[in-house]
Parts: structure tokens; sequence; C-alpha cells
């Protein structure tokens, strides 16, 4: 069953593209009906009571979505429908992640483990496919046609759907996820964990260099709950950074990473960034959207920014940014008992991801971690599952 459950976390995780299945659609939409499937085969009731109860917020934030969309779309006309599809796509990955859990036998205390494993075997194929251009393009072949060649090739050699930022941030949350689960939690880690770490975060900087945010915080997490072990995790990433910028051969890597940090007129510097990027929109805009989603003909965003907030904002205004805003607010709550300064962290984390592109909703691979973290957290709470858990 180990293989049943790392394939399911790996496609839920990634919504890997499907060869012979249409451009954009992702490995959600054939494991919805798998899991359907088992249910009907071996229902277990009492457990998707208990999923029900579990994911109940979260079902009530996506039908609000969907009835705010619609309604958004049919005032203005029905212009662009491409957000349908987005919803369509949210709908069904979502589904698949809370199916997943209602016809597992997976015991929920083992997630930690299963993601760790999960994201370090991406990792290493991104390492070893950005390395082989034979077998990237294999990789390729699990990959939306959307994710354009890079001089870079390791930024987007995952087997993954979306690549880019959508991968980086997942990467990012994980991270931040994992160094909580077995630094401050378990307060024990292996050597091949510490391997883990550093394979994990590196792929998530290399995919999204706004990743680093995630080591920023757990610098900060570790700082505050558990300083020994703070100078240790420095230690390791200043030696393996140190390792990374004084490799032969990687000039052109160092320079597009830190080229974020570059002062001046560059065009990815973080002054141009931060005008380029975040403005305040019209008053209607703000108030009502424009009912428009997509990028525009020729590869800009609608707007001019791809800034997630902004974006919202674009579409449904206001009201609609706000809705989308509950997300991070139930999973504040939820995390909020188990500590508080994670929970403040994790958020922040994630509301920083979505100042960078659109994170919450939109986003396949990050709001599957988003899923996954929130019901590890959510059962291992439930009185319901206490004998689950302790299997």
């Amino acid at each position: 069953m180990f293989f049943f459950h790392f394939i399911s976390f790996f496609l839920l995780f990634f919504d890997v593209h499907v060869p012979g299945l249409p451009d954009g659609v992702g490995s959600s939409v054939i494991m919805l009906p798998i899991f359907i499937l088992i249910f009907l085969i071996k229902p277990n009731f009492l457990r998707l009571s208990l999923m029900l109860e579990v994911f109940s917020p979260l079902f009530l934030v996506h039908g609000i979505v969907v009835i705010y969309v619609l309604l958004r779309l049919i005032l203005g006309g029905a212009v662009e429908l491409s957000m349908l599809l987005a919803v369509a796509k949210s709908l069904i990955l979502f589904f698949a992640v809370f199916l997943y859990w209602v016809v597992s036998d997976f015991p929920g205390n083992q997630t930690p483990r299963m993601t760790a494993n999960v994201f370090f075997t991406n990792a290493l194929i991104c390492f070893v496919a950005g390395s082989i251009p034979f077998l990237l393009n294999y990789i390729r072949l699990f990959q939306f046609s959307s994710i354009n060649e890079n001089f870079i090739p390791y930024r987007n050699a995952f087997i993954s759907g979306s690549g880019f930022f959508s991968v980086g941030s997942a990467y990012g949350m994980a991270f931040l996820f994992l160094s909580y689960s077995f630094l401050i939690a378990d307060k024990r880690v292996s050597v091949l964990r510490i391997v883990q770490f550093v394979a994990i975060f590196a792929a998530g900087f290399i995919a999204a260099r706004t990743s680093i945010l995630a080591l920023v915080f757990v610098g900060v997490m570790l700082f505050i709950l558990r300083p020994s072990s703070f100078w240790k995790m420095f230690f390791v990433m200043a030696l393996s950074l140190l390792a990374f910028v004084t490799m032969p051969g990687l000039d052109k890597y160092n320079a597009w990473l830190f080229e974020l940090f570059v002062k001046g007129k560059e065009s990815n510097s973080i002054q141009v960034l931060m005008s380029d990027m975040f403005f305040i929109p019209s008053l209607d805009t703000l108030f009502f959207g424009d009912g428009i989603h997509s990028a525009i003909e020729g590869g800009a965003y609608y707007g001019g920014s791809d800034v997630g907030y902004l974006r919202n904002v674009f579409f449904g205004g206001v009201p609609y940014l706000l809705i989308i805003m509950m997300f991070p607010v139930l999973m504040l709550f939820k995390l909020w008992t188990v500590n508080r300064v994670f929970a403040c962290l994790l958020v922040a984390l994630m509301l920083a991801f979505h100042a960078k592109g659109t994170f919450f909703y939109n986003n396949s691979q990050g709001m599957a971690v988003f899923y996954m973290i929130y019901a590890f957290y959510s059962l291992k709470n439930s009185s319901l599952n206490r004998s689950l858990i302790k299997k």
C-alpha cells in the first residue's frame, strides 16, 4: 500500500499532465474517479462523515467562490469564460484530495514523512533531468505546454503540470511545514532528513526565487522556538549555499538567483518589480472588478500585473479578494492551537507568495499542499480519528 499512497501524494501535489489528455488537464482529473470507484467498491461512511466534518469550512469557501464567480460573469455579460475552467480545475483538485482521505487507510501522522519523500523524489528528478537533456525530453511529456524552455533547465525539470512559481511556492510551503514537523514537533532529525531538507529547499529556490522566504521564515521559527536547531540549520545551509555559489560552471545560475536583490534599474530588481507590479486600480475595478482573469493577447497579464491580490481584484473586485482571503484565515484558525508562531509564519509565507503570483485557489501545486496540511492537523486534533492516528 506504500506505493499507492506515494503515487497518490505525488499526483495530487504536482497535478501532473497525463499524456493523451488535453493540455492543462492534470492528474487530479484521473485520481478523482479512481477514488470514487474505490469508495463505491469499499464504502466507509464513518470515514466519510469524519472527512466532511474536517473539510466542511473549505467546502463552504469553495461554494461561495463558485456562486460569486458565476454571478460576476453573468452580471458582466460573460465576456471572458476562462475563469470557469479555473474554478472547475480548483474544484476537481479539492474533491480529489478530499476523497483521498475518505478512501485512504494511510495513517495521518505519517503525512510529514510521506510529504518529505515525495518532494525529495521530485527534487532528485529535477536535478537529474536538468543535467541530462535526453531525459528532460521525457519529463516534458508530464508538463503542460505552457511551461516554456528556460536557460536554466532545472527551473522546470520537475514531473509537474505547472512549473516555476507554482511548483516553487509548493516547495517553499512544504519546506516550512516539514521543518516544523521534524525540528520542532518531533525534536529529532536524521542525516537522511537533513539531506532531504537541503534538496527540497534547493529545488524550490531554483524553481522560484521567492521560495527563499521559506528559509527565512524557518530561521525565524527556529530562533524563537528552538535556538539550538537554528544554529545547526544556519551552519548546514551556509555550507550548502557556499558550495553552490563557488561551484564551477554555475555563474549564470548564480547571476539569475541573486538578480532579485541587485539594486538599480535591472528589470528583475526588487525596486523595479514593486513599482511595476503593485498599483491601485480604478474605483470601478476595486468595487466590482472587470470580470476578466486570463492573460491578454501577447502573453501579458490582464491589468499589467501578476500579483495575486491584484488579479483577484481585476476579476471580482475587493469582495472577491476578501472571499479568497478566507483560505489563509481558515488555515490560521486551524494552526493557532497547534503552535501560534508556526501558524503566523506559515500564513505569512502564503500571503507573501500571493503577493508574487496567484497562490490561493488557482495554484494547483500550492493548494494541494495547503489542503494536505489542513487535513493533517484537522485529523491530528480530531477525537473521532484518534484510533486512525495511532496506526
